[in-house]
């Protein structure tokens, strides 16, 4: 029997895993029969559950149900925008000893704390066991796919995940180019076609421009924003709801989990009935009291209205981004959940002035897309169907100075740069060369990657000037290279995450028994 490799898309509300057979694509059921898997995982007193059970098993201790961990994962806990998460979560997050979350939970009454890692390695092996039942035979190596705007910590967190949960990650590929390769396949879309694929899921926002080439998908822009989806829609009408209850019944709603969960639960039905139906009825019941709350789409697109205009603007700087017009876009696709809101589609005609295309299951298109890569990435020792870009800058700094941006963003991979560090002060003794992620010319607005101590040899007649070479593979592993004739040639890889290998183990093999 053949070794499969399987595609999968880790989401923040659904996961959903794919694989390639006899030539054809297999979207994989769970043990309920569900083709997508809720990302949800609840601490029990002896057990730990993943998917719909989890979530049901929740509703009686909100503080162990962990959900939108996917927003979490590679973050700092001083994060601004995880400071801003935290009112919609019912769970604690707590501060790591190197400024990491970590997340409280409690079993048989003692209060422990885990990482996002291992929360999200119990949805993957959740996925990877369904598979294993599905298949009949063992699964270890996967695709995994990652918001095209992520990066390069959380993408490192992604992929340690993912080894905990069992899997031999073979490559990461950016969601939209995954949901590109599926429409095109799909559709049989000739060459040279430019797409924008607007990637709206449950706690990403990615837009991504393609071009159709011999087969492949060629990205030429990418754009988004990791903390912006469907749950901050979701959000919105949470707190219209919430805002009700405390006005007109003076409750202080935020202060019951149970309660909060309860018209969580209610506004997710909501916000998906409202896709088709003009208006609905939210029932409330709490503390005795029975009440009932109408809610118009009108009104809930009014409540999100700046999200809605904000996923716009980062679509139109990809457009320009690249110096293309909107014109020059042959088709428009779009995936993920949270982009059958009614009003997305209404924008997006009115922006384009065309047709917007929906010709593929927004739920599964990424993990379809993604097999695809995997299958043809197995197949082919590791030729790729996909040429992706650099989605954020990459710069290095000495000391405190001004950053030099090795590679600016959109930049093709793989990619190589070069350039010569001059130093005027012969008598300092050592530097510190660090690396950073992001536009910014300001260091504390980008995220570090990594960071090494320059010593110069005893001599300081000779030249000091540093060369700095910089390599990233198709994989979007980072290389750095520092030679100079008065240090020690040096490298360091930028692509691992901030678990060393023993506590993968580790982790795995608390995973596998519990």
């Amino acid at each position: 029997m053949s070794e499969l490799v399987v595609g999968i898309d880790l989401g923040t509300t659904n996961s959903c895993i794919a694989v390639e057979r006899n030539g054809k694509i297999e979207v994989i059921p769970n043990r309920e029969g569900n083709r997508t898997t809720l990302s949800y995982v609840y601490y029990g007193e002896d057990s730990i559950l993943v998917g719909k059970t989890a979530k049901y098993m929740a509703s009686a201790n909100p503080s162990n149900g962990i959900y939108e961990i996917k927003r979490l994962i590679g973050c700092l806990h001083d994060d601004p925008d995880i400071e801003s998460e935290r009112k919609s979560l019912n769970y604690e997050l707590v501060r790591g000893t190197n400024g990491e979350i970590l997340i409280q939970v409690e079993q048989n009454s003692e209060k422990f704390h885990t990482l996002p890692e291992e929360v999200c390695a119990r949805i993957l092996h959740r996925l990877k066991i369904d598979a294993e039942m599905y298949l009949g035979q063992k699964v270890s190596k996967a695709v995994v796919t990652v918001p095209a705007y992520f990066n390069n910590n959380q993408r490192a967190a992604t992929r340690d995940a993912a080894r905990i949960a069992g899997f031999e990650v073979l490559k990461l590929v950016n969601e939209p180019s995954a949901a590109a390769l599926a429409y095109v396949r799909e559709n049989r879309i000739k060459n040279g076609r430019v797409i924008l694929i607007y990637d709206l899921g449950g706690g990403t926002f990615d837009v991504s421009i393609v071009r159709t080439e011999n087969g492949t998908i060629k990205v030429l822009s990418v754009d988004g924003d990791t903390h912006l989806g469907g749950q901050d829609f979701l959000n919105r009408l949470v707190d219209h709801v919430v805002d009700y209850v405390q006005t007109k019944h003076g409750i202080k709603v935020r202060e019951n989990k149970r309660l909060m969960m309860n018209i969580l639960n209610s506004c997710e039905k909501t916000k998906k009935i409202l896709t088709s139906a003009n208006r609905t009825v939210i029932p409330l019941e709490f503390s005795g009291h029975f009440d009932q709350l109408e809610v118009t789409r009108e009104q809930f697109e009014e409540l999100n209205r700046d999200l809605f205009a904000k996923t716009v603007k980062i679509l139109d700087n990809c457009i320009r981004n690249r110096r293309m017009s909107k014109e020059e876009i042959d088709e428009v696709l779009l995936v993920g959940g949270s982009s059958r809101i009614p009003r997305i589609e209404t924008l997006l005609k009115a922006y384009f002035d065309k047709p917007i295309q929906r010709n593929i299951n927004a739920d599964e298109a990424i993990a379809i897309g993604a097999a695809l890569e995997a299958h043809h990435f197995a197949q082919t020792h590791h030729n790729s169907l996909l040429i992706d870009v650099l989605p954020l800058s990459i710069g290095t700094v000495f000391d405190e100075e001004t950053i030099f941006f090795n590679f600016a963003r959109n930049t093709p991979l793989p990619a190589n740069s070069k350039h010569v560090h001059v130093f005027k002060n012969r008598k300092q003794k050592n530097c510190i060369l660090s690396v950073y992620e992001g536009g910014h010319l300001d260091c504390n607005k980008n995220v570090l990657l990594g960071a090494h101590e320059i010593k110069w040899t005893a001599t300081t007649k000779k030249n000091r000037n540093v060369e700095i070479t910089m390599q990233i593979n198709n994989y979007g592993i980072i290389w750095v290279t520092a030679r100079g004739e008065s240090i020690k040639t040096f490298s360091i890889a930028l692509n691992k995450g901030r678990l060393e290998d023993d506590e993968i183990r580790k982790l795995s093999r608390g995973l596998q028994v519990s």
